[in-house]
C-alpha cells in the first residue's frame, strides 16, 4: 500500500500545474494544514478532471460536437460565411436598434 507521501507524488505527477496550484490554494485555505487534507485536495482535483475527460468522450458529446480536422473547421467556417453573404446579416444599425430595445 502507498504512503501518505507516495500517494501526493502520484497525484502530483499526473495533475497539470493549474490543477495543483488550485488544489493546493484550497487546501492551504480550508485546513488545518494536514497533509492528509492534501492528499484528498489533490485527488479531488484528479477525480474532477477524469469525469470531464469522460464527458468528453462520451458517445453523447461525440455526436453533439464531433471530432473535425483542422481542415474539416475551415470547410465549415467557409460555408457557414458563404450563407451568411447568401442570406444578409444584421447591419450594425438593426443590431444597435435591438440592443436598445432590451429592458434594463
Amino acid at each position: 500500500m502507498a504512503t501518505l507521501n507516495q500517494k501526493i507524488q502520484q497525484h502530483l505527477d499526473a495533475l497539470p500545474g493549474e490543477q495543483v496550484k488550485a488544489a493546493v490554494k484550497r487546501w492551504l485555505n480550508n485546513s488545518d494544514i494536514d497533509l492528509v487534507k492534501l492528499e484528498q485536495s489533490l485527488a479531488q482535483e484528479q477525480d474532477a478532471i477524469a469525469k470531464f475527460d469522460a464527458i468528453m468522450e462520451s458517445e453523447e458529446f461525440r455526436k453533439e460536437f464531433p471530432y473535425m480536422t483542422e481542415e474539416e473547421q475551415i470547410q465549415r467556417s467557409l460555408r457557414a460565411h458563404a450563407e451568411f453573404e447568401r442570406d444578409g446579416g444584421k447591419s450594425h444599425a438593426e443590431i444597435g436598434a435591438w440592443i436598445k430595445s432590451l429592458p434594463r
